[in-house]
């Protein structure tokens, strides 16, 4: 018999181990299975790229590998004392904490460095607001309207209070703010937020409470195959129009009818008295309730057989079966206020899309769960903030109500499109915007192919046939002028044309480049401009308004864009290869302030220094970073060549 207790040498680590006892024999055997350790590997990293001064933040990443795991993280090539753990915390961040971060992470098989991860840090900004169109809210006397203003990015923590004709309301010290007409009044609404660093407010929203003439003011509107879909609150009632006929069907009245609605699976569901959903048929039958919310609901989107809800402005949504009413949540607590009111969907990838100064992609599996890539910021609008966006192009393309325009698969910047208002995609492939009180064509490249002057303001549009339709407000049943179409043949192309009156630039440009055309691009960052010269016609083809002044710039010839470097890190582009409707986009940003950049084939190489240190960083023409060199000193003047 073995009596003696067995002790595993070293030369078995990473095997299963199997000892036999023989009674009576007096000997064991022991047999070893080996499994060869798994070397680990890095899938991602997360956590968040700009954080606000004094907050904290936690980098992450998924490790896969046979445990047990070392792990080791580094700030500009230094190991950080004490920081072996797999994630990084990082409390009361200040600007000393700007810089790039990575681990090498190790088992008994190999080791592995993560992707560099660059953290910026951002002062607190004072409050402001996210801007909203629905500045005129118009009220029956049975009905009520809920007002959710959303805060921008970096302000902390905040307090409120609603202002009503300038007096404060009594009790009334929350985001959100539920106007009825039995409690409130005519008169002018505001918001005014508070934090440390100062104070913000919103425009006043104008509120009419029983007016004659309301019935017809729409605040949401959808095309669903042949017919569009407009919602009329101050009524309560759904208004149709049949774009084959032409011509207004019977209206559906719904039952506390607020301000938003989507159609599912041939049923109509809206947001009823702020905090509930109710569905209707198509053709305005069997109303009833689907979910009852305990606080208000911000945002309704759905494919297949899912509703979801999202309440409030940082509650997670949940997921409603449309076919039993069964209420689920969706598995994260990574759905933030970043998302606004209006999101829009590609049903076909179980993708959500949201704007605001950036744009956000959430990704769903077929049980309607959020996935582990949950909402990481894919692309940036860049410029103005987006309120609004749509999927077009078979599900190819998004396009934001600022202008521009993504992949749908990654977020790849494509271009800009100019500022929008409304769009709609022809059967063709086509696809057309409202833009400055134009209405303009693209083909499914995003390529303008024609333009037609409207003369007035248009707020939607929904083509058929040969024909756009253009839908104005009010939206009478009687009124020629709220509805009329357009034959397509009066498109005419639009291509740029030289200023009447050449001559020198009244600007002192502080950049002079020349692009591939010859066209000379002058920079004016004192009146944050970029004005386009064109040698043989002797005059200026273009001026392009800048959000501010840049610090640097650079032409890119492989990729025909113009690109500008801000003092906070950012890097915009300019794509002069679509020729109109030019606008600042997001290319990339560097947690610092650029000494320089360049622009050299294929890529742009920029260099940034954080300490005595300068990373020198190179980006492929989507924005990606390609290549990461690290010199010892700093460069203190001049740049890149």
């Amino acid at each position: 018999m073995c009596f003696k207790p067995f002790q595993s040498p070293s030369s078995f680590r990473g095997r299963t181990l199997l000892r036999v006892v023989l009674s009576g024999l007096g000997f064991c055997l022991m047999f070893s299975f080996a499994r060869s350790a798994t070397p680990p590997t890095v899938e991602f990293m997360r956590g968040e790229n700009f954080v606000t001064r004094t907050f904290n933040t936690t980098i992450g990443a998924r490790v896969r590998g046979t445990g047990p795991l070392a792990f080791q993280w580094f700030k500009e090539e230094l190991p950080l004392a004490g920081e072996t753990a797999p994630s990084l915390t990082i409390t009361n961040i200040t600007q000393a904490d700007a810089g790039h971060y990575h681990f090498v992470v190790s088992n008994s098989a190999g080791s592995i460095r993560s992707p560099m991860y660059a953290l910026g840090v951002v002062p607190h900004n004072s409050p402001s607001f996210v801007s909203d169109e629905r500045r005129h809210i118009i009220i029956s006397a049975s009905r009520s309207f809920s007002l959710n203003p959303l805060l921008r990015d970096f302000v902390g923590e905040s307090t409120f209070q609603w202002f009503f004709n300038d007096q404060p309301l009594v009790g009334e010290t929350e985001q959100s703010l539920r106007l009825r007409a039995s409690t409130h009044g005519h008169g002018q609404y505001h918001l005014v937020a508070t934090n440390a660093v100062g104070a913000g407010r919103t425009p006043y929203y104008t509120v009419d409470i029983g007016q004659a003439g309301a019935a017809n003011e729409w605040t949401d509107h959808i095309r669903h195959e042949n017919r569009v879909y407009f919602l009329l609150p101050a009524t309560g009632t759904i208004r149709r129009y049949d774009l084959e006929q032409g011509l207004f069907l019977s209206d559906i009245t719904l039952t506390e009818a607020d301000n938003q609605f989507i159609i599912l699976a041939d049923k109509i569901y809206y947001e009823s008295d702020g905090n509930s959903v109710r569905r209707v048929g198509l053709d305005g039958q069997g109303d009833e309730l689907v979910y009852q919310s305990e606080i208000f609901i911000q945002t309704l989107f759905g494919w297949g057989q899912f509703l979801f809800v999202r309440r409030g402005q940082t509650s997670s949504p949940v997921r409603v079966d449309i076919d039993t009413l069964a209420v689920a949540g969706v598995g994260t607590s990574y759905w933030d206020g970043d998302f606004s009111r209006n999101v829009s969907v590609a049903p076909s990838l179980r993708r959500v899309f949201a704007v605001r100064d950036e744009v956000k992609a959430v990704d769903f599996d077929t049980s309607g769960i959020v996935t582990e890539d949950d909402s990481r910021s894919y692309g940036w609008s860049g410029f103005a903030y987006s309120n609004q966006s749509w999927v077009v192009g078979d599900e190819t393309v998004l396009i934001t109500s600022s202008g521009a325009s993504y992949r749908t698969a990654d977020l790849g910047y494509i271009a800009s499109v100019g500022t929008v208002v409304d769009v709609d995609e022809a059967a063709n492939g086509e696809i057309f915007t409202i833009h400055n009180e134009n209405l303009v064509r693209f083909n499914q490249s995003l390529e303008e192919t024609g333009r037609y002057e409207l003369g007035s303001a248009v707020h939607a549009i929904a083509t058929y046939g040969t024909n756009v339709f253009l839908f104005r407000q009010p939206l009478s049943t009687d009124d020629s002028i709220a509805v009329s179409k357009l034959g397509t043949f009066w498109f005419a192309p639009r291509l740029r044309q030289p200023n009447q009156s050449p001559g020198a630039s009244p600007l002192d440009p502080s950049f002079v480049l020349q692009d591939k055309r010859g066209e000379l691009l002058l920079i004016n960052p004192a009146h944050k401009s970029v004005e386009i010269w064109l040698a043989a016609a002797r005059g200026f083809t273009d001026n392009i308004r800048l959000a501010e002044a840049p610090t640097h710039a650079t032409y890119s010839s492989a990729w025909d864009r113009l690109l500008l470097a801000y003092s906070d890190g950012r890097i915009m582009q300019l794509d002069l290869s679509k020729g109109t409707g030019l606008w600042e986009a997001r290319f990339g940003q560097t947690p610092i302030a650029l000494k320089g950049m360049v622009a050299a084939g294929n890529y742009l190489v920029t260099a940034d220094t954080v300490g005595a240190w300068v990373s020198h960083l190179s980006y492929n023409q989507f924005g990606q970073r390609a290549t990461r060199l690290e010199w010892g000193r700093g460069v203190r003047s001049g740049g890149l060549e």
